[in-house]
């Protein structure tokens, strides 16, 4: 029977990689968020803008002119902020996309010495049953010439 003996190893690399994976999967998640939250503000934004521009063609009092640029900056501010997270997110993102690749190269490279080691196992066991047969038709024929 075979028994691979660095198949703890491999269970290892395997749960390394699934853990790689999940990290990367959550990455991903919230570069989804964060680039949801970014296409919310700039809609935000532009909704904004145009109901500023829309309240320009009647009278404006000074005060609506403050709020209405406050507002704007400040929205202005926190799409800025948000561009900041979404690439700290697309940062972590390839971060942790190059640890899954490294964890799938180094399970590979486990797995590919245990396909090695199970095709010497497999040729071992062929000669081994072959020359067992030889030998009971070795057995077989030197009976068969000299009957007791």
């Amino acid at each position: 029977m075979f028994h691979f003996k660095l198949s703890s190893l491999l269970f290892y690399r395997r749960q390394l990689e699934d853990m790689a994976q999940l990290d990367f999967s959550n990455a991903v998640q919230a570069w989804h968020q964060e680039t949801a939250k970014l296409e919310q503000y700039q809609t935000l934004w532009r909704f904004c803008l145009e109901q500023w521009r829309k309240a320009q063609e009647g009278i404006v009092s000074i005060h609506e002119i403050e709020l209405y640029q406050r507002y704007m900056l400040r929205l202005r501010e926190e799409i800025r902020l948000q561009i900041e997270k979404v690439r700290q997110c697309i940062s972590v993102m390839d971060e942790k996309r190059d640890k899954l690749l490294q964890a799938q190269k180094e399970r590979k490279i486990i797995e590919k010495l245990h396909d090695y080691e199970y095709e010497r196992y497999r040729g071992d066991l062929a000669r081994r049953e072959a020359r067992f047969h030889d030998e009971i038709s070795t057995q077989r024929y030197v009976r068969k010439d000299n009957p007791l």
